[in-house]
């Protein structure tokens, strides 16, 4: 038997993102990946936190979903019965629960329940009926993105705990776990990084770190990392942080925020696209996050995970979804290009204190207000999406103010350590603001043409208007517009 399972991120729900072309890559492999129940070839998509899911009992998004990644839990418990019972099926037996609704939902939101699943799966697979084939083995492929890259590598090490007494199997029967992929872990579960005055790392409840390891029975594991995102409420959690590197894990650092990355950026959210002497072509094309997509897919092409091959991607109507412009391309390519020091690999801080640093260079270059609202991708959104231009000006302007704090006081209040630093983290203190503004404002040096054109076309703007509490996607916003408009008949 064969299972891939696609968890996506947070507030990353595939029905609801393909239409604006904002789905994650996660979403587009799942569309790509094969689904042949008679040779025992199973798919499954789970939606990010903070979407709804109603087999779980999600109806509405869980109201601290996406700020704390409320129900993720039950996430990794539909996934273990969705196996159990696709093996009870196969052996001939009921399910082990009915898949309607209410059924599901009265199993999945008690935690006890596993037990219970584990020792009547145990029992039918010792006792198969006599017509069932023989499992030889179960193979399993995992992908997730942001924390639904947490869950990924959280369901993994659940399983084996549940049902394998920690070792590669379920139940007895041979687990092979052939490929993770994996775009920018973020945990963030219960009380993140970002949060004042509490001990919290974001490792807590479903993500604590003895289920975030890579277990050496990984066949392979390939780990995509956002090179410029620093905001607190998404640390980066690693795959070799708390283990040693081994051949089979590779983590490559892509230039790019979060969703640069795992993808979840519209064509056309804050202007981005390719810039054609002013003009700016804002398809799927020129989106970064396609780079990093069609590397994982190659990737777990070759691994044996059953996607599509080139030829029937080119046929099928998702084709789209994976095209990568000529000029994105081009403009990729000139950026890496730049990384010669790196080639063969670097360690992990080295690089990212790398792109930061560029980072900070151009965003040094165009701080002057009057520099930045003059800047393409600004411009471009002031016609049609009024608010992100709004929240990209607003955006830059709080960053003004903190440099200017930095200049004339120094001191330990919040400013900009905690709104572009990665390496800020309440748990540790409030390091001095002017301390950090010395080591990456006043070094950084002024962005090469490469980084420029990168940064100002491809890469994304993260922080502005970030407020978990606030609307972040078009369910978000058609609620509170059909809240607004019941406010105004009363």
């Amino acid at each position: 038997m064969q299972f891939s399972i696609f968890f996506d991120g947070t507030r990353n729900h595939a029905d609801e993102d393909r239409p604006s072309g904002s789905h994650s890559n996660v979403t587009r492999l799942f569309d790509v990946c094969r689904m042949r129940e008679r040779e025992q070839q199973f798919r499954l998509y789970i939606p990010g936190v903070g979407t709804p899911f109603p087999p779980i009992g999600e109806h509405e998004p869980h109201p601290m979903g996406a700020r704390e990644g409320a129900y993720g839990d039950r996430r990794l418990r539909y996934a273990y019965l969705y196996i159990g019972n696709r093996i009870a099926e196969l052996s001939g037996y009921p399910l082990i629960v009915d898949e309607n609704e209410p059924a599901l939902i009265r199993a999945i939101e008690d935690e006890k329940q596993v037990k219970i699943w584990t020792t009547t799966l145990a029992s039918i697979l010792a006792r198969p009926k006599p017509a069932a084939p023989h499992i030889s083995s179960i193979t399993l492929d995992l992908f997730g993105f942001s924390r639904g890259a947490t869950a990924a590598r959280t369901f993994l090490n659940q399983l084996i705990e549940w049902a394998g007494d920690n070792q590669p199997k379920i139940c007895g029967i041979p687990l092979r776990v052939r490929f993770m992929g994996l775009f920018d872990t973020v945990a963030s579960v219960h009380v993140a990084d970002s949060v004042p005055l509490l001990p919290g790392d974001g490792h807590l409840k479903w993500a604590e770190p003895r289920h975030m390891g890579i277990p050496g029975f990984v066949e392979q594991c390939v780990h995509m990392i956002a090179a410029h995102e620093a905001r607190n409420s998404f640390p980066l959690t690693t795959i070799c942080a708390l283990q040693s590197e081994s051949p089979q894990r590779l983590e490559i650092i892509y230039p790019g925020m979060h969703s640069d990355v795992g993808g979840g950026y519209g064509p056309i959210t804050q202007g981005k696209g390719t810039n054609q002497s002013g003009a700016i072509r804002q398809q799927q094309q020129d989106m970064l996050s396609q780079i990093p997509l069609n590397d994982m897919y190659r990737r777990a092409l070759a691994a044996g995970v059953p996607l599509m091959d080139g030829a029937a991607l080119a046929r099928a109507r998702t084709a789209a979804d994976f095209a990568i412009s000529p000029e994105l391309q081009r403009a990729f390519d000139a950026h890496q290009a730049r990384l010669g020091s790196f080639k063969g690999g670097a360690p992990l801080m080295r690089q990212l204190h790398h792109h930061y640093l560029d980072y900070i260079g151009w965003r040094r270059s165009v701080l002057r207000r009057s520099d930045y609202i003059a800047l393409p991708f600004v411009r471009q959104c002031k016609p049609a999406l009024l608010q992100e231009h709004i929240n990209l000006d607003q955006s830059n302007v709080e960053l003004h103010q903190d440099v200017e704090a930095c200049e004339g006081f120094g001191g330990t209040v919040r400013s900009l350590v905690s709104r572009w630093s990665g390496a800020y983290s309440y748990a540790t203190g409030f390091p001095p603001m002017r301390e950090m503004y010395q080591r990456y404002w006043k070094i950084s040096p002024d962005p090469a043409p490469a980084v420029r054109t990168l940064l100002e076309d491809h890469i994304h703007d993260s922080r502005a208007a970030f407020v978990l509490t606030d609307p972040q996607c078009q369910r978000d916003y058609d609620t509170m517009h059909k809240q607004l408009e019941e406010k105004d008949r009363r």
